[in-house]
């Protein structure tokens, strides 16, 4: 007999084995043991143990059949080697003790079933840590960068040139109008009258002046 020497008087009796609420837990193995079944089939009962959130510490129990009927074996088989690829063993296709899989943190989906009227937890399914889940938020949609359109190319939009402007005449140097009425000198010394077209020739100093009688009659 061992002396323990506990005082219990404020103490609650009672273990508290409700199941833990459905969902997604990070969990890992903490133990492993071979058992039997009611039939006498052999087992592999593994426990599990919750890593955080608001139920860590929670203990967990699976159960993977070694024998049995075929579909119990290969349902076995598959489920361990689940576990295997979830938790990253080394070899998921060659488990030589159940030990290896100890200490492995994944991620297991819990549900709640009814067993003799008692609620309990079932795992269902296995992920590795870094494999989505199916409570991950749903990623945010990027806004692609804006592009800076590019400068227009260089005489792309330039201005038309300016219409050229006509310098004025010289003021020295008039423009004739073609009805100017200045009198020109011919090449012959005739006075030309533009306006009348008529030619008139001075008179000559060594000429006779005209008399009444000179008059054509």
């Amino acid at each position: 007999m061992t002396r323990i020497n506990q005082d219990l008087t404020d103490v609650s009796a009672g273990l508290g084995f409700d199941p833990v609420p459905a969902g997604e837990y990070q969990a890992h193995i903490t133990d492993s043991d071979i058992a039997n079944t009611k039939n006498g089939d052999l087992m592999l009962k593994l426990s599990w143990t919750i890593l955080e959130g608001p139920h860590a510490s929670r203990m967990l129990f699976d159960r993977i059949m070694l024998s049995g009927s075929d579909n119990a074996v290969d349902f076995g088989k598959r489920k361990l080697k689940t576990i295997a690829d979830a938790t990253g063993h080394h070899n998921p296709n060659r488990i030589e003790d159940s030990e290896e899989l100890h200490g492995r943190p994944c991620s297991i989906k819990v549900t709640i079933d009814t067993y003799e009227s008692n609620e309990r937890n079932e795992i269902k399914d296995y992920k590795s840590l870094s494999a989505p889940t199916s409570f991950a938020p749903a990623a945010r949609a990027s806004t692609p960068p804006q592009s800076t359109p590019p400068p227009p190319a260089q005489g792309a939009h330039a201005s038309p040139p300016p219409p050229r402007r006509t310098p004025p005449p010289p003021a020295n140097h008039p423009q004739s109008s073609p009805l100017s009425t200045s009198p020109t000198q011919g090449t012959w010394g005739d006075t030309i009258d533009h306006i009348g077209g008529a030619v008139s020739r001075p008179q000559s100093p060594f000429e006779p002046t005209p008399t009444a009688e000179d008059a054509p009659f």
